[in-house]
């Protein structure tokens, strides 16, 4: 909430966005109430907050819970899948991908992109070669050639949450996590820097990133407004598939402007959704979003 106070404070016009009161001190206060606690610490490995068992996890810090069993169980994971991804019949939905310009973002030698499915692909559970429905060995492509009319290979998938062994059916026991002590890391970094106490910024995402590379691979930026947009990268690689990338895109102030598959920069005003027909016409106190 504190990160976003400008957002939540702020006012959208046909013109955008016109941002309210910062909150930086109180974001950094509130992180370090959470790091000084010792109640949590990162994870060595971080897949280890998203296997089934992450109940365990020392870094989680509120999460959603989930156990194999039918309705009871957690499923993102078949929605990136392929139909053949876990034994032949046994698998997922084909549905979400990794945009491609985010995935070439990651630094190759960085551990969290092998939490990307991209390439040849092998049987999550029993690791035999996988096929396409027309008995292809199954090759995960980083580009869509066309949105509207992608085949069933184009598209490299998110796999952060892997497939519970104990599984049944289609339920997992992974619980989904909402908040870990990774992104407070990042909190207490953003605010740092924008407070313009940059050295003790970067150093905190130092202390994140060496979880993610062997050797240690250090932040090349130095200065405020290059340690805000290692920041901003940061958190792509630390938190994608965990439901932040909208909100941080518009603090950033690139949620509108990016061009993905071909398409132009949206309007500014379109951070914020549409009020629905349906709530307009029951209730005469509100009134339509800006620019709708």
């Amino acid at each position: 909430l504190y990160i976003n106070a400008q957002v939540y404070t702020g006012t959208v016009t046909t013109a955008g966005l016109q941002r309210g009161t910062a909150k930086w001190a109180d974001a950094l206060a509130s992180a370090d109430l959470v790091l000084n606690s010792t109640t949590y610490s990162l994870e060595p490995n971080i897949r280890r907050n998203f296997a089934p068992d992450n109940q365990n996890s020392r870094e989680n810090i509120f999460v959603v819970r989930a156990t194999a069993a039918d309705g009871l169980g957690f499923r993102r994971q078949w929605q990136s899948l392929h139909y053949n991804s876990v034994s032949p019949g046994d698998g997922g939905w084909n549905g979400w991908s990794v945009v491609a310009e985010s995935y070439r973002r990651f630094d190759p030698v960085d551990t969290r992109r092998s939490m990307i499915l991209a390439g040849n692909q092998t049987a999550i559970l029993n690791g035999a070669q996988v096929f396409d429905r027309q008995g292809n060995p199954l090759v995960f492509l980083v580009d869509i050639a066309n949105i509207t009319a992608a085949n069933e290979a184009e598209g490299v998938r998110t796999y952060k949450y892997p497939v519970d062994p104990a599984k049944a059916g289609s339920w997992n026991g992974n619980d989904f996590v909402i908040y870990r002590l990774g992104e407070i890391m990042l909190i207490k970094a953003e605010a740092l820097n924008e407070l313009g106490r940059t050295a003790e910024a970067i150093a905190v995402l130092n202390t994140l990133r060496a979880r993610s590379f062997s050797p240690a691979k250090p932040t090349p930026a130095t200065s405020q407004v290059d340690v805000r947009k290692a920041i901003f990268d940061e958190r792509l690689f630390e938190l994608y598939a965990e439901g932040k990338r909208r909100t941080d895109q518009i603090r950033e102030g690139t949620y509108s402007s990016g061009v993905w598959f071909g398409k132009t920069a949206a309007p500014a005003y379109k951070i914020l959704l549409p009020i629905p027909q349906p709530q307009l016409d029951v209730n005469p106190l509100l009134t339509q979003n800006a620019g709708y």
